[in-house]
């Protein structure tokens, strides 16, 4: 494997206006300001804030080829939108090097669909990170499997937060029931469905023959292990 590119496919790469003015948008968005405070005295969150140019430069001294920008499931459709377009301005301005999922709230139903149709036009290479904790939804809500039918039908993945049903709290944990997610991803047997932060759990449900085949379509990433 030496010789393949190593790309980071679950990175959150915010707008420096968010970061110059957290507290105006986080004021426009509670999950958001839950998920992203910064620590009393401390200069970051557990899982730090870059820009696109040092998130770059971090992955350059790790020989990182490149990284996936996850959307974030922000429930202000002016923050999805000002996100959406500060990641296609970043793949514009580092070719080759970035790729983007599209930040979408499915409880906000033609909007969302019409918001997938938009990023896919900008060269999105898929969707997500979708957050049914933060945006209040499960996987059997119809806006969730209307997302995934959107993404569908462009091709593209859909990357999907998921917490573990056990283990201690911490701020922002999700504890959407994960008992559905097997059917849903058999309703869309050619969608590639990514399950972040080992799916929860899942991949140890999927060794029950009756779970695991209807999970074949299912990937997982191993997005921020070490805080759960």
């Amino acid at each position: 494997m030496e010789n393949e590119p190593i790309w980071d496919a679950h990175v959150h790469l915010f707008p420096e206006e968010i970061y110059r003015n957290w507290d105006k948008y986080a004021a426009r968005d509670p999950w958001f300001a839950l998920l992203t405070r910064k620590p009393s005295g401390g200069k970051s969150t557990e899982e730090a804030w870059a820009s696109v140019p040092e998130a770059l430069a971090c992955a350059d001294r790790a020989g990182v080829r490149g990284l996936v920008m996850q959307g974030w499931y922000f429930n202000d459709a002016g923050l999805i939108r000002m996100h959406n377009d500060y990641m296609a301005a970043a793949l514009h301005r580092y070719p080759g090097r970035l790729a983007a999922f599209a930040a979408v709230n499915p409880k906000m139903g033609e909007q969302a669909v019409a918001e997938i149709q938009r990023c896919a036009a900008m060269g999105f290479s898929g969707v997500g990170e979708l957050g049914p904790g933060g945006n209040g939804y499960d996987f059997r809500d119809p806006d969730f499997l209307t997302v995934l039918d959107c993404a569908r039908q462009y091709g593209l993945p859909v990357c999907i937060h998921c917490g573990e049903s056990v283990g201690h709290d911490y701020a922002g944990k999700d504890n959407t029931p994960l008992a559905p997610l097997p059917d849903a991803a058999a309703m869309f047997p050619e969608l590639k469905l990514i399950l972040a932060h080992l799916g929860g759990g899942m991949p140890f449900f999927a060794m029950n023959p009756r779970v695991g085949k209807k999970l074949r379509n299912v990937y997982y990433d191993t997005a921020a292990n070490p805080l759960l």
